[in-house]
C-alpha cells in the first residue's frame, strides 16, 4: 500500500496545478495580442515541479524505438492527486518532447503501483494497433 500524501505534498501539487492552469490561460490570451505586449507568466518556485523536471531529465527519449510504450507509474491512491501528478508530468516532461513522441508514435500509459498490464489481452492490444514483438528495454530512472 502506498503512503498517503503529506499536507506539504498536497499543497505543492495544488500549487503546481494552479500554475499550469494560469500558464495555459496566459498562453491562450497571448495567441492574438493585436500588437500589445504579450503577458508573461512566472510560476512560483515549487519543489515538486523541480523533482518532476529532474526526473524527466533522466529519460532519454532519443533512444525510444518507434511505436514504443512509455509506462509512467504514479504513486498516489488519491485519484485527484494522481491526475494532478499526471498533468504535471505531461506539462513539464512530455509536452516539451511532443515532436519526438509524435514522430516515434510513442504511446504513454499512466498506471498506479496497483495497476497491471495483464488486464489487457492480446485482442485488446491488437484493437489498439499493438503488435506483439520481443520485449524492448525498459527505462527505470531512480
Amino acid at each position: 500500500m502506498m503512503k498517503p500524501l503529506t499536507e506539504e505534498q498536497k499543497k505543492l501539487t495544488d500549487q503546481m496545478i494552479e500554475d499550469i492552469v494560469k500558464e495555459v490561460d496566459v498562453e491562450q490570451k497571448n495567441l492574438d495580442t493585436m500588437g500589445k505586449e504579450p503577458e508573461v507568466f512566472t510560476p512560483k518556485p515549487n519543489a515538486l515541479v523541480d523533482g518532476i523536471l529532474s526526473w524527466g531529465g533522466t529519460l532519454d527519449f532519443s533512444t525510444l524505438k518507434e511505436n514504443a510504450v512509455l509506462l509512467i507509474r504514479i504513486n498516489s491512491d488519491d485519484p485527484q492527486y494522481a491526475h494532478h501528478f499526471q498533468m504535471g508530468v505531461v506539462r513539464h516532461v512530455l509536452e516539451p518532447r511532443f515532436d519526438v513522441l509524435k514522430e516515434k508514435k510513442v504511446t504513454v500509459l499512466f498506471m498506479s503501483d496497483n495497476d497491471d498490464l495483464s488486464i489487457l489481452n492480446e485482442d485488446d492490444m491488437a484493437k489498439s494497433g499493438w503488435v506483439k514483438k520481443e520485449q524492448s528495454r525498459l527505462i527505470l530512472p531512480n
